[in-house]
């Protein structure tokens, strides 16, 4: 009797643990973003004109995605003058799901909202990807 308990936990604890280590691959691919669209609305204080444009490269959405996630957060007592470059709007999907939407501000302070409450502050390498990104977007009405 015992063996058969012995048995039986063994294979339960199997089965669970393969069903551990096939299910988290399956979410995740599932939120991670494959396409992005990005608006940009230049600022008051440029030149330069709108713009929207669907990034189709899954390779550079998800480095794009991935380092925006990594980004400081940013000061909750930061004070930021009103100079403005470009406000973007970025969109992470999977397919046609939203996975993240992100406003980025190039100005003075740069904060990156993820969210209402996560707000972070972008780096040198954020704008390069994000250049980058939309040098290889679609341009979309």
């Amino acid at each position: 009797m015992k063996r058969i308990c012995c048995s039986l936990l063994l294979i339960v604890s199997i089965a669970f643990l393969f069903a551990w280590c096939i299910t988290p691959p399956a979410f995740a691919a599932a939120a991670t973003p494959n396409r992005l669209e990005i608006a940009r609305m230049p600022g008051i204080n440029s030149s330069g004109t709108a713009s929207h444009e669907v990034v189709l490269s899954a390779h550079v959405v998800q480095e794009l995605y991935k380092h925006t996630l990594s980004l400081p957060v940013a000061p909750a007592d930061q004070l930021c003058p009103m100079y403005l470059i470009a406000n973007y709007q970025l969109t992470f999907l999977h397919d046609s799901a939203s996975v993240l939407h992100v406003n980025a501000v190039n100005g003075e302070c740069q904060p990156v909202a993820l969210n209402k409450g996560d707000v972070r502050t972008a780096d040198s390498t954020f704008w390069k990807l994000l250049n980058q990104a939309q040098a290889m977007g679609i341009a979309h009405n």
